[in-house]
């Protein structure tokens, strides 16, 4: 007779088990993941992605996978539809910094409110790099911005809500 193959003791999104997300390994801590909130060690997290035209109207660019790693920010598309965050603003940082893509540099305005990080032109560089990357909906810059949000701001991926780009002043 064949014995039968072991079967793992432990099939729940506890510690000792990790979920595959879109090809990025998600670290999961099973007290605070059964509580429903964000764990904080959280690698990949899905949000939704918006842009703010001139005339204060909001357009969903869509939901991605933001992937943190040590020294970039990576997103792709998410087969997941979130809904644009309402939670109320619970803490304020800002930060002024220059982005770089492969379209050119500008000079941004990163914000977070506690939920929604907003991204905000302060040059026409930075204008011009918005609008030029709408056709690929930002999201090198979004990756560039996300990154500085992580490593200058102090934000973490379980801290956002949803993700913004204006396309003018606030």
């Amino acid at each position: 007779m064949t014995p039968m193959p072991e079967t793992p003791e432990n099939m729940s999104n506890t510690p000792e088990n990790t979920t595959e997300t879109t090809g990025h390994k998600t670290v999961w801590d099973g007290d605070r993941d059964r509580g429903g909130d964000r764990p904080e060690d959280k690698r990949v997290v899905t949000l939704p992605f918006f842009k703010v035209l001139e005339d204060k109207t909001t357009h969903r660019y869509g939901t991605y996978d933001v992937a943190k790693r040590t020294t970039e920010v990576k997103i792709a598309p998410s087969a997941q539809v979130l809904p644009e965050p309402n939670q109320p603003a619970t803490q304020y940082r800002e930060l002024d910094t220059e982005l770089t893509t492969d379209k050119g540099t500008g000079e941004f305005t990163l914000k977070y409110n506690g939920s929604r990080f907003t991204i905000l032109p302060d040059d026409d560089a930075a204008a011009h790099l918005i609008v030029v990357g709408d056709e690929t909906k930002n999201r090198d810059l979004f990756e560039k911005a996300l990154h500085v949000a992580f490593t200058k701001m102090g934000l973490e991926v379980a801290n956002l809500d949803g993700v913004y780009i204006h396309f003018g002043k606030e």
